[in-house]
C-alpha cells in the first residue's frame, strides 16, 4: 500500500493536515510490525504474535483514511467508517503500548 510506505494517495501528500498526523503515527506501528515479521523477533510493544494482526489493522485503518482524504478534497464528509475503524485500532495499539496483548488481556509470561 502506497500510502503506508510512502505517503502518497494519488500521487499527492495528504492534505488534511489532521488525516497526515494521523497517518505519520500508523506509519510507526506499520513499520514495527514489518520489522517483526521481516526479521521473526519480537520488538518491545509488538510481539510476533501480533505482529500480523497489526498489520492488517494499518490496512484497514489506512483504507479508511484513502476515503476519508478522497472525500475531503472533493468537499465531501467522510464515513462515519473512519472513526468506528480509528478507534478500533487505536484501542488495540494503546493495549500493546501498555505492554498487554492487543485485545487488553496480560500476555502470559514466557518460560
Amino acid at each position: 500500500m502506497q500510502l503506508l510506505h510512502k505517503s502518497i494517495l494519488d500521487d499527492q501528500v495528504l492534505q488534511n493536515p489532521d488525516l497526515r498526523a494521523e497517518l505519520s503515527r500508523l506509519q510507526s506501528y506499520w513499520r514495527t510490525a514489518c520489522d517483526v515479521m521481516i526479521y521473526k523477533a519480537d520488538i518491545p510493544n509488538m510481539p510476533a504474535e501480533e505482529a500480523e494482526y497489526a498489520s492488517d489493522w494499518c490496512i484497514r485503518l489506512a483504507e479508511e483514511i484513502v476515503d476519508a482524504e478522497r472525500a475531503f478534497r472533493s468537499g465531501r464528509r467522510p464515513s462515519g467508517g473512519l472513526d468506528s475503524c480509528r478507534h478500533w485500532v487505536w484501542e488495540r495499539f494503546e493495549n500493546l503500548d501498555r505492554g498487554l496483548m492487543s485485545n487488553g488481556i496480560p500476555r502470559p509470561s514466557k518460560k
